[in-house]
């Protein structure tokens, strides 16, 4: 009878053991990186980035001119005393700057996304292994997007500043690091998924009236 009792205890001592056992051992521990912010809050990083604005600014700018120029002649289109034939040499020439557009619209799409990728592969390689050093030193399992955070994605609520810590902290640590050289070679240990960008406005796609040709499809 006591070797049955002995026997007994050992075995409803497993469960409660494994639940001490589970108790010990450390919580998850996760952080959040946010890339955008990251551009915001370092000023190594938002130097960089610079060079995405600039150029998006610059193909906008095309991209308006050239619409420009098709609503010019669109004006011209409404003028009561053009000829039949002035009329059609008109409308011959907004369907080749409708044409002329649409290429410039791809051209610039195209570009803006190589010098995107580009861009943020150079903030990553600059970053990256302040991110890998900061989480190890953390103890952290998983840093999860921050942008994915923030657009309800991911969670349904968090405390917005507690969110915001490790990629502050990233960017502080970035812009006190001894200036790095460019970007010139793959980085190392890169993330399972790639980073989602910074938040930038699509190139812009003004309205060309056409009178003889289908509308403009945006990007």
């Amino acid at each position: 009878m006591k070797h049955m009792l002995t026997a007994l205890l050992l075995v409803l001592a497993i469960p409660l053991g494994a639940q001490e056992a589970a108790k010990q051992e450390a919580p998850t521990r996760f952080a959040f990186f946010t890339l955008g912010l990251l551009v915001q809050k370092s000023t190594k990083a938002k130097k960089v980035f610079t060079e995405l604005e600039t150029l998006q600014k610059s193909l906008n700018e095309a991209l308006q001119a050239k619409a420009d120029e098709g609503q010019k002649v669109q004006k011209q289109l409404q003028g009561a005393s053009l000829s039949d034939q002035g009329r059609d040499d008109l409308k011959k020439k907004l369907r080749d700057i409708e044409i002329d557009y649409k290429k410039l619209q791809e051209d610039s799409q195209d570009k803006f996304t190589k010098v995107q990728q580009k861009v943020m592969g150079d903030i990553y390689q600059m970053a990256g292994p302040i991110i890998g050093d900061l989480a190890k030193e953390q103890k952290l399992q998983v840093v999860f997007s921050g942008e994915s955070a923030q657009s309800g994605q991911l969670i349904q609520w968090a405390d917005e500043k507690w969110i915001q810590d490790f990629s502050v902290e990233v960017a502080k640590r970035l812009d006190a690091s001894p200036t790095l050289p460019a970007a010139s070679k793959p980085a190392t240990n890169p993330p399972a998924k790639p980073l989602i960008a910074p938040a930038v406005k699509p190139l812009i796609t003004p309205t060309i009236k056409p009178s003889a040709a289908p509308a403009l499809k945006k990007p």
